[in-house]
């Protein structure tokens, strides 16, 4: 165990690759030095380091390619170290031996795959969903009245709070997907969102389910297009062609400008 012991001991409890990769160089150095190192020595090391040097038909998983990316430069780098212990590793006749290693390999690499889609799809608890605890709400100021939220990219467009008198500014968000939203005030009493969309511009699940609980994720992905209405109180509402709300002090409609625009109106009430 001089070797494996040697490996555990030099990561010093970090398992980033330049620290695998240190440890790596300083068991070599103790390999290199030794004239003793037993078959069973080399078998300890070799199931140990099978854990932080994963073997090549990972890659063959798509799914792996970045867990792959971070570690395959150091498992490359080394390859010629590796191939220093292949005489010894060839002494190892014993068949039980062998067998025990093969299946101490494949349970740690089984063990890495569930802990590594766990993490991908661990599902977004309440306190952590975008909506449910107002990590949303916060990207509208208390300056804005209304945000105007593109689901699958997460960008905001607001509405200001106040008098709209004098002013002329013109805000346009857009996103990858092609959505675009472009915020302007029509009179002193009014302003508008026009939102315009590709024909497919609906949630995508995959995407809205990074961010957004399970109650959410089923409820938003079944929304018409990719855009909700959210005002200052973090309170979301769904955007349809024929939208009317009565928000006091303001009453926001919605009407379709074409098949690929919609128009939302915010009025003040009198």
């Amino acid at each position: 165990m001089r070797l494996a012991s040697k490996f555990l001991t030099a990561l010093e409890g970090n398992f980033d690759s330049s620290q695998v990769e240190k440890a790596f160089f300083e068991t070599n150095q103790l390999f290199l030095s030794q004239s003793d190192v037993s078959d069973e020595d080399i078998s300890d090391l070799l199931d140990v380091c099978k854990e932080f040097f994963p073997l090549p038909y990972l890659t063959e998983d798509k799914q792996y390619e970045q867990l792959w990316a971070r570690l395959e430069p150091v498992y490359y780098r080394h390859i010629k170290e590796w191939e220093q212990f292949t005489q010894a590793i060839a002494r190892c006749r014993k068949k039980r031996k062998l067998k025990r290693l093969c299946i101490a390999s494949l349970v740690s690499i089984l063990f890495i795959i569930t802990f590594v889609l766990l993490i991908v799809h661990r599902p977004v608890s309440k306190s952590e969903c975008w909506i449910c605890s107002g990590k949303l709400q916060s990207y509208i100021s208390y300056e804005s009245a209304f945000g105007v939220i593109n689901l699958n990219s997460r960008s905001v467009s607001t509405i200001p709070k106040g008098s709209w008198e004098g002013n002329h500014s013109v805000t346009i968000t857009s996103s990858e997907n092609g959505t675009m939203i472009i915020t302007s005030p029509i009179t002193s009493e009014s302003y508008r969102a026009d939102i315009y969309m590709q024909a497919d511009s609906q949630p995508d699940e995959s995407l809205i389910s990074k961010y957004l609980c399970t109650d959410c994720v089923k409820i938003w992905s079944e929304n018409k297009y990719d855009v909700l209405l959210m005002d200052a109180s973090g309170t979301p509402f769904p955007i349809s062609d024929s939208m009317e709300l009565a928000l006091p002090p303001y009453t926001v409609t919605a009407s379709s400008k074409s098949t690929e625009c919609i128009r939302i109106t915010f009025e003040k009430t009198k």
